[in-house]
């Protein structure tokens, strides 16, 4: 009674005060170079607009009103199995599959308002600052036609097996199986069912009264079609279609149609984008899906192959067939599209796309490329390739065999690496031609040789008979002679034994993550200057031949081939602030990117007392010597101040090697040991693998506490000075200094509070894993230098791949802001949270879970505690790309646009608050900018203040003097979750559980955090 009591006069308190809780490529990265490097992979969706969306984020969900909400504050951390609905005003304006989920235990003090939920509206004016540019960008402008008005009619789409037994069941099948299942249907419905003559004559094309172009699929269950299909209403209409596998296999499907809504106008789109009207971007979706398909119908017809929005052209090999990988890859080069509205017009947004592909070869010939190289190494068995591949109507497929040296060992090959081997081919699509057609089927396992794979062999007379793969082959083909019979069998999925040579490899895309080699090949064939790329889109826009597109035609719907000019910002660049009152000036450094701090020292520079060295390469001690010393050189010309210029302890590699981890592990616990004040060790390995850095990183980091800094040997040889600038860049953060600042990084009155910079970040794991590392990095000082690090380690609670959503944000948020207090004895009153890996489909449901997250540990720090929250989205995996308009604003050998460049109008969203900006300069390759969404607004930001602090954020990453690509916070929230990776190595992940304790009953939770020692966390930035 007594806590209720106290919570309803806090409630009180905050309604008095007004304090109301709302619902509603860049450079290379390694040890020594001050160079990050930035994942730029991750696409984006279609944008979800104002209306208020309402998103389940997991868990079981129970219908609730706010007034059964648990009022008692709890300790330890929630988890989304712990979520009810909030109130029934709220979910009026949804539909009952969107629905919005808070922590059951949150506060009864929250005063729930809907409509500050939605996205904040764009700035009616737009910003000012900076330089005036001309760009090109690779939007190309669509337009419908207005002479009538196009209406479209949906249809559902549902594919069944013509299977007495499995007539009632939806079945699974293959994308290209289902397009082949529509191209079919579609040409037996258009010959029986004619379109009426009167309906012909609305269609800008009518050529042919059974024209198809009016019909398009999106590839799932959804069909579209300009005019009213004849026969097929809202009852289901039902077809069957047979499809021809081969010539002596069919296969019949039951296809059943209904007529979903028959009143989408595609105007709307025109409407919305003029901002003449009240439609939001809820109201224009379906007209969106419904050009996207439009756009890449054609594309699916000619038989490209498409991947997510990637088509390419597998047939012209000359043309687009970039590269030879080896390991039986090749490099190839397609085109992105992907329809969006860009500022007040319709766009198809088209730009490059490359993927590697397995190569169309024979197994045998797969496993010579992946093996030949590193056996002739090793010396293990004779180079050169043996003939592999079947043949068929005495032509062989198109296989590789140019490489005709002598015969190559398959058999040792396979016993030296056949679990290698096993995993590589395994789940490869594959055709077997020693029929007389073609048969597909997938890897499964490598069996026996074919004299001792058997199998049941079903007789005329209805009996089983074991029999070898050898014999039946003999029996049944015996014309077909086995030049390998002692190599094993390859068993597919079908659980079908074939042997080896006889199955080739389908041209397929590579799933698994590629090997670090191939990675370095193919930016070096991707990585074209910005004239170059513009080029290359420009091309691939004619090849794609939109101009000449029936569908469009039929649509009404064309698009103009030239790449727009639009207007654009070059920001201008703060001045720097280092050491002894010295300013590096704003204008040496805008229009570079980059600056030099040969004459300056560091802002604040640490101490070094207790230096160690462990030697894990056969550099001898004198050469380490010489670098170490250089070094201490170095470390004074910067400001650090070392108090002891000799090291205190040396290991060798007598012992120790980083081919043995637990020699390693040995080796610092002893360095430990012995040296109780130990501060830092300088660890020199061979090259950036993953070990023995993961492993030095996990025990000094969690266990014993001490700083480290791994250097690459190549580096100590050459003893560069630049790179020994680098090691002091990342060291003399760590160790508690700050390298530089920016005094007025922030436009705030600091006399109303304090103010925290968060960055946020989750890291999935390999794609058969359903685990991911969430990372939360927030400022405690004003600088901004010093950063709290929390990192969780968090399962999906549904059992998916992977969680986007940071689960336990409130818990990490809330240690964030305590560290924050402790540090500034106050709480900060304004928040700056960039949230990195977002699509614009999961704004809403960042909004109605993280955002409620950290307003419920703003709360459980003090019920009165209120600051004004700013949420920004920042995007690098999209396909936005601007080309300098007049030469003379090209900077750099790759001729990119400049950094600062800056674009708030013309190709952004119609009502988002949205920008891109370009904050570094591009080295390689083509720039790519960052787009961010300012989501959630409590600052009233407008562009210029929002776009400045974003861009003097990307000049604080504390290991580069240079301005990096996303807001230093991002940065190192990206550093973190890497971090959190290589902290689960050794964690048995498949049964890793804690416990929440429910009176007796104990239940498995969905995290895990991920702890750094705390002298580590609070004197240093210890993750770059």
């Amino acid at each position: 009674m007594e806590y209720k009591r106290k919570q309803q006069q806090a409630e009180e308190q905050a309604t008095q005060s007004e304090i109301i809780i709302e619902e509603d490529n860049e450079f290379s990265s390694a040890s020594t170079v001050a160079s990050p490097k930035v994942d730029n992979n991750r696409s984006s969706t279609a944008s979800t607009g104002k209306r208020s969306q309402i998103v389940d984020v997991g868990g079981t969900t129970k219908a609730s009103d706010c007034s059964t909400i648990a009022e008692k504050k709890i300790q330890q951390p929630i988890t989304t199995s712990e979520i009810i609905d909030v109130s029934n005003d709220i979910k009026r304006n949804v539909s009952p599959s969107e629905k919005i989920v808070i922590p059951k235990t949150t506060m009864s003090s929250f005063i729930i308002n809907k409509t500050s939920l939605n996205l904040p509206e764009k700035p009616r004016n737009p910003g000012t600052l900076g330089q005036r540019i001309l760009l090109f960008v690779n939007h190309f402008p669509v337009t419908l036609s207005s002479s009538k008005n196009l209406i479209c009619y949906h249809y559902d789409f549902e594919v069944k097996l013509d299977r007495k037994q499995q007539q009632d069941r939806p079945v699974r099948i293959p994308k290209d199986l289902l397009q082949r299942i529509f191209l079919q249907w579609r040409e037996d419905y258009l010959s029986t069912n004619s379109v009426p003559q009167e309906l012909s004559e609305t269609s800008i094309i009518s050529e042919s009264r059974n024209s198809y172009y009016h019909i398009i699929f999106d590839g799932k269950k959804n069909v579209f079609a300009c005019q009213k299909l004849q026969n097929i209403d809202e009852q289901p209409c039902e077809f069957h279609t047979t499809i021809k596998n081969n010539p002596h296999c069919s296969e019949t499907f039951i296809i059943q149609l209904k007529l979903v809504r028959s009143n989408i106008d595609m105007q709307l789109l025109q409407y919305y984008i003029s901002g003449r009207s009240s439609l939001t971007v809820d109201d224009v979706q379906d007209q969106i899906q419904i050009m996207d398909i439009l756009f890449r119908q054609r594309r699916l017809e000619l038989n490209f192959v498409a991947l997510n929005r990637s088509y390419f052209d597998l047939i012209s090999t000359n043309e687009n067939r970039v590269a030879d990988l080896r390991n039986g890859q090749e490099l190839w080069r397609g085109f992105f599209q992907t329809f969006r509205y860009s500022g007040k017009k319709l766009a198809l947004n088209v730009d490059t796309s490359n993927t590697v592909f397995y190569k169309e070869q024979s197994v045998l010939d797969f496993i010579y490329d992946s093996f030949s190289q590193q056996n002739e190494d090793h010396g293990n068995f004779t180079v050169g390739r043996g003939r592999g591949g079947y043949q068929r109507g005495g032509h062989s497929r198109n296989v590789d065999f140019h490489r005709q040296q002598q015969p190559f060992n398959y058999e040792q090959c396979i016993s030296l690496n056949r679990s290698d081997i096993e995993q590589k081919l395994k789940g490869l699509k594959i055709v077997t031609g020693h029929m007389r057609y073609e048969k597909i089927d997938w890897i499964g396992a490598l069996g026996q040789p074919p004299d001792q794979e058997t199998f049941n062999l079903r007789l005329e007379n209805q009996q089983n008979e074991i029999v070898t793969v050898l014999n039946y082959f003999q029996k049944t083909y015996p014309l077909l002679k086995l030049q390998y019979p002692k190599l094993p069998c390859i068993i597919t999925r079908k659980r079908t034994q074939i042997p080896i040579e006889l199955c080739t490899i389908v041209r397929q895309p590579v799933t698994r993550k590629l090997d670090p080699d191939v990675t370095a090949k193919i930016i070096r064939y991707t990585a074209v200057s910005a004239p170059d790329r513009a080029q290359l889109i420009i091309d691939k826009v004619y090849s794609a031949q939109y101009d000449d597109d029936p569908f469009l035609r039929e649509w009404q719907t064309n698009i103009t081939t030239q790449m727009p000019i639009i207007e654009g910002r070059i920001l201008p660049s703060s001045d720097i602030d280092y050491g002894e009152r010295k300013v590096l000036p704003g204008r040496e450094v805008i229009g570079k990117g980059s600056w030099n701090m040969d004459n300056y020292k560091f802002y604040i520079p640490a101490t070094i007392k207790n230096w160690a060295v462990l030697n894990l390469t056969n550099l001898s001690q004198d050469c380490v010597y010489q670098f170490y010393k250089q070094m201490m050189s170095m470390a004074e010309k910067m400001g650090l101040l070392v108090m002891n210029p000799e090291w205190a302890d040396y290991i060798d590699n007598v012992r120790y090697s980083d081919c043995d981890l637990r020699n390693i592990i040995d080796a610092l616990r002893a360095l430990v040991n012995h040296n109780k004040s130990l501060q830092l060790i300088l660890g020199i390995v061979r090259n950036k693998t993953v070990e023995p850095y993961g492993t030095i990183k996990r025990l000094c980091d969690q266990e014993l506490g001490i700083v480290t800094q791994c250097v690459q040997r190549s580096n100590v040889e050459r003893a560069n000075l630049q790179t020994m600038a680098n090691i002091f860049l990342k060291v003399n953060p760590k160790l508690g200094g700050v390298n530089n600042s920016i005094n007025d990084i922030f436009l705030f009155n600091k006399s109303r509070g304090g103010i925290m910079v968060v960055g946020a970040d989750v890291s999935h794991a390999a794609s058969s894993d359903n685990y991911s590392v969430a990372a939360v990095v927030a400022s405690t000082d004003t600088h901004p230098s010093h950063y709290h690090l929390e990192i969780c380690l968090q399962k999906h609670p549904k059992g998916g791949k992977s969680l986007e959503i940071i689960v336990q944000l409130k818990y990490m948020f809330g240690n964030c802001l305590k560290e924050y207090r402790m540090k500034n004895k106050s709480l900060p009153s304004v928040i700056l949270f960039y949230r990195d890996g977002v699509s614009e489909g999961q704004f809403n449901t960042i909004l109605h879970s993280e955002l409620l997250h950290m307003q419920q540990a703003c709360f459980e720090i003090d019920p009165l505690y209120r600051p004004r929250i700013t949420l920004i989205v920042a995007q690098k995996r999209h396909h936005t790309r601007l080309f300098p308009a007049d030469r003379r604003d090209e900077c750099g050998k790759s001729k990119n646009i400049p950094p600062g460049t800056c674009v708030d109008q013309s190709i952004t969203t119609p009502d988002n608050f949205d920008f891109y900006l370009c904050s570094h300069f591009g080295i390689q390759g083509t720039s790519r900018p960052t787009h961010y969404y300012v989501i959630f607004d409590e600052n009233n930001f407008d562009f210029d203040k929002i776009q400045m602090i974003t861009y003097k954020l990307c000049h604080m990453y504390a290991r580069a003097t240079r301005s990096v690509s996303i807001p230093a916070p991002v940065y190192y929230a990206h550093l973190a979750a890497f971090r959190g990776r290589l902290y689960i190595k050794n964690l048995d992940l498949d049964s890793f559980q804690r416990s929440g304790q429910r009176g007796d009953d104990q239940r498995p939770v969905d995290y895990v955090p991920l702890k750094i020692k705390e002298n580590l966390v609070r004197d240093g930035l210890i993750i770059i």
